[in-house]
């Protein structure tokens, strides 16, 4: 394996004065609701943001309905709306946005799937891209589409195996599949067991977690690994170790790594790794390096949460993570700087005025996970209420970059 180079970032703390105030997109509501009709709800929501400030997020019930849906906005667009109602007995999977406006998911039920589609927000066609009866296949879960229209997603199979597929130009193409090796440590090749989920640039370079063992063996006392992969069959774009846990590597410093990672276009990746003292911390990995760039109990930080951090092109990474009153808060670090963007007890305008996101050590105020385009605009999913804490709703939120 290529040997890594661990640094360990010196970063200080501040509050970043870069950003807008806090822009509320939507709001859902049993008796009202903005931008969103009254009794439509959304829990936990991972809302998605491209490069031009489109924002897309998935919606659990529709004016009373049982119906999943997708609600869109173009940056130009003053409001955005439910475009994407699944059928009645359908779920959607969370929406992928490519910068052209593209949305892609994918429909099911147990048993049953109707494939993956793309629904663009300026043209509002919606198609089936992949037709599931041509391909075998009973879920297609994780879909990513980039800007070219290459769709990736890992796709599984009636005998529960999983593989990472690309569709391009019409044809369907595995990448990896769950029992292919990875060459590792001392050039020792070892079977992959479980693929979770993956992340891929505009390069088509991808990024996932891989768990190793005998087939359809997902123990967590099994070998866990951040794999970089390439779009291609050349040996340069074979499977490659960027870290292992001890499971796999005396030497390494994790005892467990997280299930998913983040990827930017110079194949920089970012996850978050489990320390053998108990501690979490959040790491960019490129090629050559591992930098942590986070550590729970420095800056301020008190708990690093179990959500995907996110990298962006000139390497600023984003994470949620609790402070010492056990307050959530969105950070940046960028450069040796850690930021607090945005957390619970912060005000927020809304259409019913001056509000907060909520902050009860009991319950989350920040909920799901978030998303980050390459400007450094951020969305979020939060607990909106008054200052009675008299709650007025689910909201999603845009932070601007204003650099």
């Amino acid at each position: 394996m290529k040997k890594i180079f661990l640094l360990l970032a010196l970063v200080t703390f501040n509050a970043s004065a870069d950003y807008s105030a806090p822009k509320l997109l939507a709001r859902s509501s049993t008796l009202d609701g903005y931008n969103l009709p009254p009794m439509t709800f959304m829990n936990n929501t991972g809302p998605v943001i491209n490069d031009r400030g489109d924002v897309a997020f998935r919606v659990l019930n529709i004016e009373g309905s049982n119906n999943q849906g997708i609600w869109g906005k173009l940056s130009t667009d003053t409001v955005g709306k439910i475009y994407i109602v699944a059928p009645d007995e359908r779920f959607i999977t969370e929406p992928a946005l490519n910068n052209h406006g593209d949305i892609v998911y994918s429909l099911f039920d147990e048993g049953i799937t109707d494939g993956i589609f793309v629904f663009n927000l300026e043209s509002l066609e919606d198609d089936q891209v992949l037709d599931p009866s041509k391909y075998g296949l009973i879920n297609y879960t994780y879909p990513i589409i980039l800007d070219n229209k290459t769709i990736y997603f890992r796709g599984t199979n009636e005998k529960n195996d999983r593989t990472l597929f690309k569709y391009s130009d019409k044809t369907l193409v595995p990448v990896f599949t769950e029992g292919q090796g990875v060459v590792g440590p001392q050039n020792k090749k070892i079977n992959s067991s479980y693929i979770f989920r993956p992340v891929v640039n505009q390069k088509g370079q991808i990024g996932l977690k891989m768990r190793f063992g005998k087939r359809h063996d997902w123990g967590e006392e099994l070998v866990d690994g951040i794999i970089a992969l390439g779009s291609g069959s050349a040996v340069e774009d074979k499977p490659k170790f960027r870290t292992m846990d001890l499971d796999g590597d005396e030497l390494s410093q994790f005892k467990a790594i997280s299930n998913v990672v983040s990827i930017n276009n110079k194949n920089e990746m970012t996850f978050i790794g489990f320390l053998d003292e108990g501690k979490k911390a959040v790491y960019k990995s490129s090629e050559t390096e591992l930098v942590r760039v986070a550590l729970e109990g420095e800056k301020g930080i008190s708990e690093i949460e179990y959500f995907s951090p996110r990298i962006i092109d000139n390497g600023s990474v984003f994470f949620r993570a609790k402070d010492h009153e056990g307050k959530r808060s969105i950070y940046k670090v960028e450069g040796d700087t850690v930021w607090r963007l945005i957390g619970e007890g912060d005000e927020i305008v809304t259409d019913l005025g001056p509000a907060k996101i909520l902050w009860n050590k009991f319950f989350p105020g920040l909920s799901g996970e978030i998303d980050v385009n390459n400007k450094g605009d951020v969305v979020l999913h939060a607990l909106l209420v008054k200052d009675d804490n008299r709650e007025i709703g689910d909201g999603i939120v845009l932070l601007e970059n204003n650099k």
